[in-house]
Formats: C-alpha cells, structure tokens, sequence
C-alpha cells in the first residue's frame, strides 16, 4: 500500500480529504494537532477498543465547521476525552500514516470500527465530518515508516512460520510413509 501510494506534505487540516485521497503518509502544517479532548472509545462485540480524535487546526477546534482527518487507534484511550494513541501527545508531531481498509480476510476491517468511533464522537461532540474522511495513524515525522514496517515484519513471520509448517507436514508425512528394509 504505502510504496505506491503518495507523500504530501503542509497538509492543512481543514483543507478536504479528497484532495489528498491517494496519500499514504502525510505531513500536516505546523498548526494540525489532535483534539485529545473531543476523543471517544467504541468497543466492539470482541471487546477490542477503537479510539478516534478529530485532526484540528490550533486555535479552531470549536469553530472548525467539518472535520476531513480523523486520529485513530486500538487500546489507547479511555471512553470520553484521553487519546493517547501514538504520538498524539508530542506536541512536535504533525504527521499522519493513511489506515488503509482491508479485505477482512481474517479479521473484520479495522475501518469499519473507526467508522463507528468516529459516529459515536460526532454524537458526543455536536461534530461535522465530511462524507469521506480519512483516518490516520498519528505520529511524529521521523516515525511514517514505522506502520509500513510492522506490516513487513508481521508478512516475514507469517512467511517463516508457513515455511515451518511445510517443513514440519513435509517430514511427517515422510516418516510415516517410509519403511525400512
């Protein structure tokens, strides 16, 4: 996803999210923060928590007509108001790595349980979003690889562990289908 997808950079907050739809790392201009105040938890069926934070322009978050970036995350917030997901906290962190939606091969799509965080803080907040936002793994500038990272290491231990497996079937079967003279 993210070595064919688009950097941008002095991303304004309230600029549309369709206008940089085919980003997969974004820098935001120095005055996008994350509203921690107006953030929200949805737990699913699972029990899994899903946290989202409206991406704001500094000064404007009350008056900012509608939200285009939302901050997400898993297990990083408490139900009302404390996102710590990331880097939300760091004050020097304008950036924002695109969550892309999966297939849902093995797991529901993470996408649509930010849908309903993001429902559920604009229920609680009295808050506007566009018809397509865009949600993003907030961090600091130095760390928009560190999504496309994890995913690379989660691909090479699936890969090592099928490989094992194979190895494993492969010498059983062999066992089992050998005689001795």
């Amino acid at each position: 996803f993210y070595a064919n997808s688009r950097p941008y950079a002095d991303v304004v907050a309230t600029q549309p999210a369709e206008a940089v739809a085919d980003a997969g790392k974004i820098i935001f201009s120095a005055e996008a923060v994350v509203d921690t105040n107006r953030s929200v938890a949805f737990v699913s069926e699972s029990g899994e928590v899903y946290c989202a934070a409206p991406v704001v322009t500094t000064g404007s978050s009350q008056h900012q007509v509608t939200i285009q970036f939302w901050a997400v995350g898993l297990s990083c917030c408490s139900a009302l108001g404390d996102f710590k997901c990331d880097d939300a906290a760091d004050a020097s962190a304008h950036a924002g790595i695109r969550v892309f939606d999966n297939s849902g091969f093995f797991s529901d799509s993470r996408k649509d349980f930010y849908n309903r965080a993001r429902l559920k803080a604009e229920a609680t907040y009295d808050l506007v979003s566009t018809t397509n936002p865009m949600y993003v793994r907030w961090v600091a500038e130095a760390d928009l690889d560190f999504l496309s990272s994890e995913y690379s290491v989660k691909a090479l231990g699936s890969l090592l562990s099928t490989v094992m497996l194979y190895a494993l079937a492969s010498a059983a079967l062999a066992f089992a289908v050998y005689q001795r003279k």
